[in-house]
């Protein structure tokens, strides 16, 4: 769950007193570092630089909720349908400048409390389903007031209670703002049903379709020569997603490889200990790192005739493989969950459309951000093409 100011502050404080102390008593040992094991001492300098940013995660978070604390969402209808509407309005606690364009997400989050090696509890959050719209406010009596109104579908699960394992709904309000961008968070409760919003937006319904057609068309890059669907996906695709996977991986495989040369252990175990951080750690770390950095690197072309699905791949501009699917062979189209990122409970998925043939499954478009456009996605080459 989202962490409160004050909760915030707490934790960037403590976390900055252990820190910088920690860090200053360690100066001594930095500067007198000349043997390989003693570089693992640098990663002492990372925790000074993660207080840095708490501090500034607890400022940001501060000056958000002064400015904006007392808004509050209103339902309708309340609570939310999963099997018909939620829809509502958001009152700002003040006026926003006339024009300023808004984005309102709702989501189904799943989390889950899980236990570390050393019996500590952390709390792991994913999103199960989310959807989005954009608009603008209106401003009534003083105030800035944000409607909405989301379509929801009755496969998705209820608000739960607090559990080891549990599903609750989350509406966030972001927009772009000169100084500081507004972001706000309100937890709302969902039940089974098919009661629909009394909210009236004009034209919601036929702007919806318009957004999902443009994003469909931009994400999948679709043309339309004769009988043949074209599909692609471009290259510098989720490049900040790669970036930090690539940064996570090369961080991982440096320091996995420091620990291993460096002289932990001694005789007979030297030799075990070095190859565990050196091959199982460091693989894994450059396994990340891999995936992070080729994904902006590639690309997927692929085309739909009446009779066969013809896919190629594309790594810095070298064709990779090619293969010709005869679409008879082809028993399921799906969406499947590739990819996360996101900070917090603010995550956004990316998935891949696979379809199953012989036994085997073959990626046909990559990179559709969000289950909604991924579901409308298979929908719209069901319509147009012979795949189940």
């Amino acid at each position: 769950m989202p962490m409160g100011p004050l909760s915030l502050w707490g934790f960037a404080l403590v976390w900055n007193l252990i820190a910088w102390p920690a860090c200053w008593l360690a100066g001594d040992e930095l500067a007198a570092m000349h043997q390989p094991r003693d570089y693992l001492l640098l990663l002492i300098v990372l925790f000074p630089v993660v207080g840095l940013f708490l501090l500034w995660q607890a400022i940001k978070g501060s000056i958000l909720h002064r400015r904006y604390g007392r808004s509050r969402l209103r339902l309708d209808p309340d609570p939310g349908q999963a099997g018909g509407q939620v829809g509502g309005e958001i009152r700002l606690s003040r006026p926003l400048p006339t024009g300023t364009r808004f984005q309102v997400q709702l989501q189904c989050l799943r989390s889950r409390e899980e236990r570390g090696a050393k019996g500590q509890r952390r709390l792991a959050t994913s999103v199960e389903w989310q959807d989005q719209t954009e608009g603008e406010g209106r401003l009534s009596n003083g105030r800035t007031r944000v409607p909405f109104v989301f379509d929801v579908p009755a496969a998705l699960p209820a608000t739960e209670p607090r559990a080891r394992q549990w599903h609750h709904w989350q509406m966030h309000l972001a927009a772009e703002l000169p100084g500081l961008d507004l972001a706000l968070d309100f937890p709302l409760p969902v039940v089974k049903g098919t009661d629909r919003s009394g909210i009236s937006i004009a034209g919601r319904e036929r702007r919806q379709q318009l957004q999902r057609a443009q994003q469909l068309t931009q994400v999948l890059n679709l043309e339309q020569q004769g009988k043949t669907l074209y599909l692609q996906s471009r290259y510098g695709r989720e490049v900040v997603g790669s970036l930090l996977a690539a940064l996570f991986g090369a961080l991982f495989l440096g320091v996995a490889v420091g620990i291993g040369w460096a002289d932990l252990a001694s005789g007979w175990l030297a030799i075990p200990v070095k190859l565990l951080f050196c091959t199982v750690f460091g693989g894994l770390g450059l396994l990340i790192f891999l995936l992070g950095a080729t994904t902006p690197l590639s690309r997927l072309e692929t085309a739909i005739d009446p009779e066969n699905l013809h896919v190629r791949r594309f790594l810095a501009g070298w064709e990779v493989y090619r293969r010709r699917i005869p679409l008879a062979d082809i028993r399921q189209l799906q969406a499947h969950k590739n990819s996360s990122y996101g900070q917090g409970q603010r995550i956004r998925n990316w998935y891949q459309l696979r379809v199953r043939h012989g036994g085997r499954t073959q990626t046909i478009a990559e990179s559709i951000p969000g289950r909604v456009l991924a579901d409308a996605a298979l929908t719209f080459l069901r319509d147009h093409t012979g795949l189940p």
